[in-house]
């Protein structure tokens, strides 16, 4: 894959981690957006994320898988919280219900990959 198209994702992720209203200054930003960025490019990091998707990431950041996991989960969850609920449900359609909480780390960033793949074709 070339440059351009990797940093034309790339892009794309953080286009769509702004209007959800994801803030860029916490820690979870960058290790959500490399977390939609590496199951994009393969998928099955979604079937084993904390020994193989946190791992990479931390590896990547010089940090633990845990610590990965964790600030992922927190910059979702202010996402949810302060966010754009209106681009927020309408990019995650019926897969998450305000009596529900907040959807976990793999519901959230299968459903931007999801999306991703939609842009691309």
């Amino acid at each position: 894959m070339t440059t351009q198209i990797k940093e034309n994702y790339y892009l794309q992720v953080i286009t769509i981690l702004k209007y959800m209203g994801t803030p860029a200054n916490l820690k979870g930003y960058a290790y959500l957006r490399d977390a939609i960025l590496y199951v994009f490019h393969d998928i099955s990091l979604l079937d084993n994320m904390m020994n193989q998707l946190y791992k990479a990431i931390g590896e990547k950041h010089n940090t633990t898988a845990a610590c990965v996991e964790r600030d992922i989960r927190t910059a979702i969850e202010v996402t949810m919280n302060r966010g754009d609920v209106n681009y927020i449900y309408a990019l995650f359609g019926n897969t998450i219900q305000k009596e529900k909480g907040k959807p976990t780390n793999r519901e959230f960033i299968a459903a931007i990959v999801d999306l991703l793949q939609a842009i691309s074709k």
